[in-house]
């Protein structure tokens, strides 16, 4: 069974199609709507994070906020959980100076050997005892 669709002018020869050829380029102008949406999409997405980067950053300016961290004998998780705060942007998002502050609290495991490990690795961390804990509030009062 094939379709036949009406001359728009005389000049025109008449084209015929088949219904499968016929949801097949539906199909595919479906596709391509699919497509621009999601390209819209996108590109809202990207601004609103160009916009957004820039709001936060004009707020957190005069921003007066430290992350600190206080542990004691936590060996098995330390690694993970500084690993996590480094990777995840979360120093970023929250503070002006990017430093993440670590406090061991006298522990008798390798919580300190492992921040002293790490140190080397995160420029953007401070690993303090419980004798210069007070260097935290330095700068910031």
């Amino acid at each position: 069974m094939q379709l036949q669709f009406k001359k728009v002018c005389n000049k025109t020869p008449p084209i015929y199609i088949s219904w499968i050829e016929g949801c097949l380029l539906m199909l595919v102008q479906i596709f391509y709507a699919i497509m621009y949406i999601f390209a819209l999409y996108g590109f809202i997405s990207i601004a609103l994070t160009i916009v957004r980067r820039f709001y936060h950053n004009i707020r957190l300016k005069n921003a007066n906020i430290r992350l600190v961290l206080i542990a004691k004998d936590q060996e098995e998780i330390i690694e993970g959980v500084i690993r996590s705060i480094f990777q995840g942007g979360i120093l970023e998002s929250l503070t002006q100076d990017n430093t993440l502050y670590i406090v061991d609290m006298g522990s008798t495991d390798r919580t300190a050997d492992i921040l002293q490990r790490l140190k080397e690795t995160y420029q953007n961390m401070e690993a303090l005892t419980i004798e210069n804990k007070e260097q935290i509030f330095y700068d910031f009062i």
